[in-house]
């Protein structure tokens, strides 16, 4: 299925463009395309005087993004519309645009905008239902409610009160999501049918796993404002009869509060500050219950999911959504809003009743598998779109899947003749494996192919003029550029397929596709395009320096491609020169990306998003399961720094029992290895092996290590790995974190840190049979997702796809696809 996302991103970020982000991601994994329309907040203020002026307006009637999405509908044909936020720069323009286009349109309502300016129902400290019981919202205007500001608060009353009296809510929607039935109760007062409004709640799309060992500690987690309860929170912690320390995670108004209550606790309050969201979970799991004191209507508290996805019990106000999430007694205690000293009664009384305690946070774990995993969701949401597709009688495009399930008739169509593109590196390497493996894959499918190849290894004959000319022809390769049109007209393919183009090909080969209206695709194995080292790794660490930059010039300075800065510099204005005339956003039809996280890094970065799918590599042959618990611990890959090779070895040095280590690959870091060598001899070395020598390797291992410190693109061995049923010990960094399921299939320890590297694989060589199980987990993943036949579903539906598209050069640039993508962040 084709789905078109819609939102306008806060200019502060919270959980609702967090939901937004995760429920694409949920879509795309599932084998979806997903189409976005984003605006962000945050470029109000860079606006002139008149667009300023006619904010208002446009909030009311978004006449540019309905220009643009009635454009965007017509290229690319979405099935159905999912809106979330569209104040103020979408508006409900947006829903005409998709009416116009025959679009079905669903919209999430997060919070309360269309029955009160606020979004909230809270003003002055407590619950405001004043608006809802007025045929007007003249009590919000006069309390300017939106914004504290009165002209603010009448712009989005106009918008309310228009769309009302033209029918809008209840005409142009098809389907209303709310996130509770105690706001779908409260927002069927704004006339909408009740048919139409669908309760789905919010989901975690990586289940964090459940908490265990000492819980020492209460914690609260939200943004430090006054309605959410933080001073009620305060005043009950001098009011405990059994103190307990009290963490606070967030940042806000009422930091200095915060701080000042920490100052003279003794040491029972602790504030954090702003805390990401991976740490957020692990103190979730240490906690021994979270404290969520808010005294307003939440929409859908995403961290209360996260609460019961560790096994965490919450101590929650009684209040609207919250006390349907949270069950009195079984996955946590209510206490009444805005009562310290009901909050400080309850407090104690799970200080001096941990056994209940614990029962209710397995009740929780319980709630959370049931109602809120990815799975659940998605299940959800895919009910609606069907529901509104056979509504609106609109058949699924043919060249998409219905229920994210590549259509087996993929295979019926016709097959494109696909020419593959790739610079062959001087060092051969995973990029040029999966190469020739989708090569020989096309071809077993009954494709017929041709190549377009070069190889790196031609430089070492190069004269020097023609070394020195290396730098321009990295940028335009005009030799390359007269070869590959001569072999497309006499080859004919109906598509181009490239891979690595540095340096002997250039991004100069896209236009000569473009020229002759052949479809490009293009896979990103690694971030050449954001980065001249491609891999955004210096120095020991993730370097993302030049991703903030009109050119990558940072780049250049370090010397970050070959050490070399000449070198640094030609693919620096390689970079630069595509990225300004547009090359990256308007000569490629579809981008592949190996991993969700590459895709959001090249996204962030400016490459169009409605253009990269997500297909990550495979193995072939099918290695088959392992037998036995295994033998020892493995590593595979080059021994470098940013593979971890050091923080490896020093978890070694670390452990506390002796665990046999098996390592293959080519050793770069020899005087490491050779000191751990004699200091452990439990290490064994076997140098670099052949695929089936790895592949027998890992049948006998019981686990595989991979330490990798860097954001490493897809690394095959985890494929791999997974195809023999071998669970993973791995750095929780980048894709890794994305393809390896802590708990589930491996372990992850914090990238870098030898001690919980150790901690890990104690733990793993100590429970084999839970690794085993892990194992079996692995499998699975491995059967679901990295098969050749999964591989090929995908890249048919990719080709299938594209070849149904019109060029890209008969369409008219959108405005902001003539701007550099550098100069927009």
């Amino acid at each position: 299925m084709k789905i078109l996302l819609a939102h306008s991103f806060y200019q502060h970020p919270g959980g609702e463009d967090r939901v937004v982000s995760a429920e694409a991601q949920l879509l795309r994994s599932e084998g979806h395309e997903v189409v976005t329309y984003y605006r962000q907040n945050s470029e109000i203020a860079g606006y002139g005087g008149l667009r300023i002026a006619t904010l208002p307006a446009r909030t009311v009637w978004g006449w540019d993004s309905h220009k643009d999405l009635v454009a965007l509908l017509q290229r690319e044909r979405p099935d159905v519309a999912h809106f979330h936020n569209v104040l103020p720069l979408i508006s409900p323009s947006a829903y005409y645009a998709c009416k116009s286009e025959g679009v079905p349109v669903v919209q999430t309502l997060h919070n309360f905008r269309i029955i009160c300016p606020s979004a909230t129902l809270f003003r002055n400290g407590q619950p405001c239902e004043e608006c809802t019981t007025h045929s007007s919202f003249a009590p919000a205007i006069t309390y300017g409610c939106y914004r504290d500001s009165r002209p603010a608060t009448l712009a989005v009353v106009s918008m309310l009160q228009i769309h009302r009296a033209m029918g809008t809510w209840s005409k142009q929607v098809d389907r209303y999501i709310a996130l509770s039935e105690f706001a779908r109760i409260k927002l069927l007062g704004a006339g909408l049918p009740p048919d139409n409004v669908i309760v789905k709640p919010n989901f975690l799309y990586a289940d964090p796993g459940i908490g265990n060992g000492h819980r020492y500690f209460a914690l609260f987690v939200g943004r430090l404002v006054p309605e959410k309860g933080v001073l009620t929170m305060l005043r009950a912690w001098t009011k405990l009869s059994h103190p307990i320390p009290l963490r606070v995670a967030g940042d806000g108004p009422l930091a200095a509060e915060v701080q000042r209550a920490a100052d003279t606790s003794n040491g029972m309050i602790e504030w954090l500050g702003q805390v990401p969201n991976e740490e957020t979970l692990k103190l979730l799991k240490q906690a021994r219950f979270l404290v969520f004191p808010s005294e307003w209507y939440e929409g859908f508290p995403v961290t209360l999911v996260e609460s019961l996805a560790c096994g965490t019990p919450a101590i929650a106000a009684r209040i609207g959504s919250v006390s349907e999430i949270v069950k009195d007694g079984v996955t946590g205690i209510h206490f009444n809003p805005g009562d310290a000293d009901d909050l400080a009664a309850k407090v104690d009384w799970a200080c001096s009743h941990p056994e209940g305690l614990m029962e209710m946070g397995a009740s929780g774990r319980q709630e959370f598998l049931e109602k809120y995993t990815a799975k659940q969701n998605y299940s959800a949401i895919m009910e609606i779109y069907e529901g509104v597709l056979k509504s609106s009688s609109r058949p699924v495009n043919a060249t998409t899947r219905a229920n994210g399930k590549l259509a087996h008739g993929v295979a019926s169509v016709p097959k494109p003749a696909v020419m593959l593109v790739h610079n062959f590196y001087q060092h051969r390497g995973g990029e040029d494996v999966a190469v020739e493996e989708e090569l020989r894959l096309l071809r077993e499918a009954g494709h017929r192919t041709s190549t377009f190849f070069r190889y790196n290894r031609e430089i070492d004959d190069y004269t020097w003029w023609e070394k020195g000319r290396l730098g321009i022809r990295t940028v335009w390769s005009q030799d390359s550029v007269r070869e590959l049109r001569a072999a497309l007209l006499r080859e004919k393919p109906a598509l181009v397929h490239f891979h690595n183009f540095m340096p002997l090909l250039s991004p100069a080969l896209y236009y000569v596709c473009r020229d002759l209206d052949i479809p490009v695709v293009q896979t990103l194995h690694n971030y050449r395009l954001l980065c001249l080292s491609a891999t955004l790794y210096r120095d020991g660490k993730v370097c993302e320096e030049c991703l903030d930059k009109m050119a990558p010039w940072p780049g250049v300075v370090h010397k970050c491609y070959r050490h070399d800065r000449l070198a640094s510099a030609a693919v620096g204005v390689m970079i630069t020169t595509h990225d300004l005339i547009g090359t990256w956003r308007n000569m490629v039809d579809r981008y592949i990306a190996l991993t969700e996280f590459s895709r959001r890094k090249l996204t962030e970065n400016g490459i169009p998003e409605n253009k990269i799918v997500v297909k990550p590599n495979y193995v072939d042959p099918d290695p088959g399961a392992k037998h036995g618990r295994g033998e020892f611990a493995l590593f595979v890959g080059r021994l470098s720094r940013e593979k971890g090779i050091r923080t490896l070895l020093d978890g070694w040095r670390k452990l506390k029992m002796s665990v046999p280590l098996v390592i293959l690959g080519e050793v770069l870091c020899e005087e490491d290895v050779a000191e751990a060598r004699a200091e452990m001899p439990c290490i064994q070395m076997s140098g670099w092996k052949e695929k089936d020598k790895v592949i027998e390797t890992m049948k006998r291992a019981r686990f595989l290590v991979l330490p990798s410190e860097c954001y490493e693109s897809f690394p095959l061995a985890i494929a791999e790995a997974f195809g023999c049923g071998l669970p993973l010990v791995a750095s929780s960094i980048g894709s890794i974190a994305e393809l390896v399921d802590d708990g589930r299939t491996g372990l992850t320890f914090r990238p870098g840190d030898a001690q919980d590297l150790a901690a890990k694989v104690e733990w793993a060589w100590t429970h084999p049979g839970e690794m085993e199980e892990m194992g079996r987990h692995a499998r699975g993943e491995f059967e679901s997702k990295y098969t050749a036949s999964t591989n090929y579903e995908a890249l048919s539906a990719i080709y299938t796809r594209v070849l149904g598209t019109p060029a890209i050069a008969q369409r008219t640039p959108h405005p902001q696809e003539i701007i550099p993508s550098r100069v927009r962040f």
